[in-house]
C-alpha cells in the first residue's frame, strides 16, 4: 500500500525569485517553505542544512530569496586528502570537540580536523549573522547531521531540529 511521490517544484507553494526554480534542490525549496510556515508567512527565515554540502537559504515576505552553498566538512576533508599527496583522509575520524574559541592543532591530523570543522561552525555563524542584519529579525532554523556535534555551540535563539526536513515532508504531504 506504499505510494511513491517525487516532490516537484510545483508541489511547494512558495514564491521564489531564483533564476531557475526547477533546478533548485528540492531539499532547499522544501526547507525554505517549511521555515516560512514554521515562522508564519510574512516573517523572515533563514534555513541552514549542513551535511555533504552546507546550504543557507533566506525567505522573506516575498518568498525564497536565494541562498549560499559550500562544501560540508566531510567534503572538505575528502578534497584535502585527494588533492594532496601526503595528507590523510580523515572523514572517518569524526569531528573534534569544539568550543567558541579557535583552537590550534599540535600535529597535522588535529590541525586539519580543527581547521575544517571550525571553518564550518564559524563560517555558518558569520554568514547567518550577516544575513540576519540584511533580513531583520529572521528566525534561524538549522538541520543536518553535520550540526549534531556542535548544536550546543549554535546561538541560543536559533532552532536546531535534526528532523526539520522530515517534518517538512510530512507537512507538505498534508498540503498536496
Amino acid at each position: 500500500a506504499d505510494r511513491f511521490h517525487a516532490i516537484t517544484a510545483d508541489d511547494i507553494v512558495l514564491h521564489s525569485i531564483v533564476d531557475d526554480r526547477e533546478s533548485l534542490g528540492r531539499d532547499r525549496l522544501l526547507g525554505s517553505w517549511f521555515g516560512a510556515i514554521s515562522n508564519g508567512h510574512g516573517s523572515n527565515s533563514i534555513v541552514v542544512d549542513a551535511g555533504t554540502a552546507v546550504t543557507i537559504d533566506v525567505v522573506d515576505k516575498n518568498g525564497h530569496q536565494g541562498g549560499l552553498i559550500f562544501p560540508g566538512a566531510d567534503t572538505c576533508l575528502t578534497a584535502v586528502s585527494a588533492q594532496t599527496d601526503a595528507l590523510p583522509n580523515l572523514t572517518l575520524a569524526g569531528p573534534p570537540e569544539l568550543n567558541t574559541e579557535i583552537r590550534l592543532g599540535r600535529s597535522t591530523e588535529p590541525a586539519i580536523l580543527l581547521g575544517v570543522h571550525q571553518l564550518q561552525l564559524f563560517g555558518i555563524v558569520a554568514m547567518v549573522r550577516s544575513l540576519q542584519q540584511q533580513f531583520d529579525e529572521a528566525q534561524v532554523f538549522c538541520c543536518g547531521g553535520a550540526l549534531e556535534s556542535v548544536k550546543h555551540l549554535l546561538p541560543n535563539e536559533w532552532t536546531y531540529s535534526p528532523d526539520f526536513l522530515i517534518e517538512a515532508i510530512f507537512s507538505l504531504k498534508k498540503h498536496i
